[in-house]
């Protein structure tokens, strides 16, 4: 096997370029009719969520969740985990019974086989009928036996959201990672930038001890398309 084709095999391997990041002057694929009927899924997940809000059922609202699963309210605030999920729910609707909601999609994006990101708002109906100003949402949901459940929802006032913002949904990159084999490396590091608008990858490719591919990653959020892109740079 060439050098090259290694390098080229190892770089697909480390799996940190995040699927689904829109590529400059890439072609648009057309979807397929599995990714149609998951989209389905994930809108027909959002109708549930609002019929099991809207009749006070915080059991069923906690059961669209994964089991770590975390909502984060406007002010920071973390619930995570169904039990706790639930006690939540039930809580809120016991302190206002005959709140109403309604929910909807402003886009939906598959990021990896298996994990969606869905932006959305939400507006909330008092019980003497009064709305209550909107909110948006962002949620990541991931597919567990078949089913769609949310992972991780987070909360904003309704406002633009920021570069940061949109963001925080790849959090989970930054740090360190190693992807090993038998005689090959690939040593990759995730960071904010300074103002933390963009995430920034450095990554190295050792093929028996010896630096053969290097280079960095600008991973950011195009308000125009409404999408992640990002620059890649090599050695």
């Amino acid at each position: 096997m060439s050098t090259r084709f290694k390098v080229i095999l190892l770089l697909s391997a480390v799996g940190l370029s995040v699927a689904g990041i829109a590529r400059t002057q890439e072609p648009a694929r057309a979807p397929s009719p599995e990714a149609g009927n998951d989209e389905a899924a994930i809108r027909q997940h959002l109708r549930g969520f609002v019929a099991a809000f809207n009749r006070g059922d915080a059991r069923a609202l906690a059961a669209l969740y994964s089991e770590d699963g975390e909502a984060v309210d406007s002010e920071g605030e973390t619930i995570q985990g169904r039990a706790a999920l639930e006690a939540h729910y039930a809580e809120r609707f016991a302190a206002t019974t005959g709140q109403k909601l309604d929910a909807a999609i402003e886009s939906l994006k598959f990021l990896a086989p298996g994990v969606a990101r869905e932006i959305g708002t939400t507006h909330l109906i008092a019980s003497d009928g009064k709305p209550e100003p909107a909110a948006r949402y962002s949620a990541i949901l991931v597919k567990r036996d078949g089913a769609w459940l949310l992972a991780s929802v987070r909360e904003a006032a309704e406002h633009t959201l920021s570069a940061h913002d949109h963001l925080k949904e790849l959090e989970w990159l930054v740090g360190d990672w190693v992807e090993e084999s038998s005689d090959s490396v690939v040593i990759t590091s995730v960071a904010w930038t300074p103002d933390q608008s963009f995430l920034r990858r450095t990554y190295e490719v050792r093929i028996s001890g010896k630096a053969e591919v290097s280079g960095f990653q600008i991973i950011g959020w195009d308000p125009l398309t409404n999408q992640f892109k990002s620059w890649l740079f090599d050695s």
